[in-house]
């Protein structure tokens, strides 16, 4: 027969918030009860640190005595303090490192303009005084992982007086696509092709938008996913209108062959692959 564990003896926990200005501790006792505690973070003349000096006063330990451990179950501490300096200029000197090709990304900003038409604008000094870029992760083999996420117009509708627009998200707002260069510094591909696809908008006495084509070849092997719709069947057309035509995707392999992709699908790309996104067209009206 085996005995029963005795119980674990209850211990104090504690959670403390430590400010620029007040130290706030939450404490449970061994009982359950809840005690709090609120001390100044800065009063070198009575006490060298506020958290210690919180947890001997709700432990009821004399300054001279050790803090006893053994019943203590967690302290956990959170502060404030660092982030406090660095607004107030008061800590060291920073460095900033963030990702390659986002070197200017603080300095831009929201480009906020409190008073729009002034002529000086001036920017807030920056809390940082240098800039590194580092170069994305780094997996176990020693290899950098990229990660890109991208949304890509297609043709409009027409409708009653007026012809569908061309390359433009039709279902989706706030959205915007990177820049080529932007896209060729940051990741290990080449835009090869970005146009509108002419006359992939369908007919009619008002025709719908064209959609546009994507080419882009990719320098080192990836996997690339694509979720995208109309790829079987086509936007349709209204009071007579024609269909847009309906998208395609592909992978023009380096070896010189072509992999057709369904509209929802994910591909192992290899060194010199091509991916091919051509998106549809807008149904035509009357």
């Amino acid at each position: 027969m085996i005995a029963p564990a005795p119980p674990t003896p209850a211990r104090w926990q504690f959670w403390i918030d430590r400010g620029g200005t007040f130290t706030d501790i939450v404490a449970r006792r061994p009982d359950g009860r809840l005690l709090t505690h609120k001390l100044l973070s800065d009063n070198p003349e009575h006490y060298p640190d506020a958290a210690l000096r919180g947890l001997r006063d709700l432990l009821n330990v004399a300054a001279d005595q050790p803090i006893p451990a053994a019943s203590i179950a967690a302290v956990k501490m959170g502060t404030t303090v660092a982030t406090n300096a660095l607004l107030e200029r008061k800590g060291d000197r920073t460095l900033l490192l963030i990702t390659q090709g986002f070197r200017d990304a603080l300095r831009i900003g929201y480009q906020n303009r409190p008073k729009l038409f002034a002529r000086q604008i001036v920017l807030p000094e920056l809390l940082y005084e240098r800039v590194a870029e580092v170069r994305e992760r780094v997996s176990a083999h020693g290899n950098e992982q990229h990660q890109y996420y991208e949304t890509i117009c297609g043709g409009a509708g027409a409708g009653p007086g007026f012809d569908g627009a061309s390359a433009v998200h039709t279902h989706m707002t706030n959205s915007r696509l990177t820049d080529p260069e932007v896209l060729e510094w940051r990741f290990p591909v080449r835009v090869e092709e970005f146009c509108i696809r002419k006359g992939s908008g369908g007919a009619g006495r008002w025709r719908g938008g064209d959609g546009v084509i994507r080419r882009i070849r990719f320098l080192e092997p990836m996997t690339a996913a694509i979720l995208s719709g109309h790829r079987r069947i086509p936007p349709y057309g209204l009071a007579g209108g024609k269909p847009g035509q309906v998208g395609r995707n592909a992978v023009e392999r380096a070896d010189g062959q072509t992999e057709e992709l369904p509209g929802t699908a994910q591909v192992t790309i290899g060194v010199n692959d091509l991916f091919v996104i051509e998106t549809p067209g807008g149904g035509g009206y009357g």
